[in-house]
């Protein structure tokens, strides 16, 4: 069965929180300030399309 619109675009609010929690937790440990800010930046990019 198709969901409907609604729905759906509550699943990728959903999928876009684990998402920005997932790069949150690995980027902050793994790399430098200079690519947490580049990932701020897709994130918030990101954040006006939706």
């Amino acid at each position: 069965m198709m969901k409907s619109l609604k729905e759906r675009s509550e699943d990728m609010k959903q999928l876009l929180k684990d998402l920005k929690k997932m790069i949150k937790q690995g980027w902050h440990k793994a790399k430098g300030i200079g690519k947490k800010k580049e990932e701020e930046i897709h994130l918030g990019y990101r954040r006006t399309m939706f």
